[in-house]
């Protein structure tokens, strides 16, 4: 079951939109995620890891992904974090896509959310536990930003962290 999942619509071709969404350096253009570095667009398959860095409760994180599913409508990932530099959590996202007219929709989905191996999905939607409350939406895909994203074809990649 979801713990959260909106939807964003943007004016785009949805393999465009799958471009963007696949391409590992371009993260940081629809998200939270402030910096990214792993394989480029063309090698993001299943098993391809990479690192994102951005923050949580204003404190550094640093966390580790890695592709379970990629087709032309569904890509679903695993992320490793360590919250606060000691608090292990896990996490399984995806994004599906669908075209209806010139108009792409994404469904962030955040399926399963874990603490210390535990699930605490319910918890996500409340500020009981604040890191994990804060960190919830670090890999969703923004609607304000994805609706000003360039969607030409460009492949970017920020480099080892």
């Amino acid at each position: 079951m979801a713990v959260l999942n909106p939807v964003v619509s943007v004016t785009a071709p949805m393999d465009k939109v799958h471009q963007l969404l696949t391409s590992v350096g371009r993260i940081p253009d629809y998200t939270q995620v402030r910096k990214t570095g792993g394989p480029s667009a063309a090698q993001l398959a299943v098993g391809a890891t990479w690192k994102n860095r951005g923050t949580t409760l204003k404190m550094p994180s640093w966390d580790s992904t890695t592709v379970k599913e990629a087709s032309p409508r569904r890509i679903a990932w695993h992320t490793r974090s360590m919250v606060l530099g000691m608090i292990p959590v896990g996490a399984d996202w995806s994004y599906t896509l669908e075209q209806t007219g010139a108009v792409s929709a994404v469904t962030n989905t955040f399926e399963r959310v874990t603490m210390f191996g535990l699930p605490v999905g319910p918890l996500i939607k409340t500020p009981v536990l604040p890191m994990v409350y804060l960190a919830r939406g670090s890999m969703m895909a923004s609607g304000k930003k994805l609706k000003k994203a360039d969607f030409t074809d460009r492949d970017y990649l920020d480099g080892d962290l």
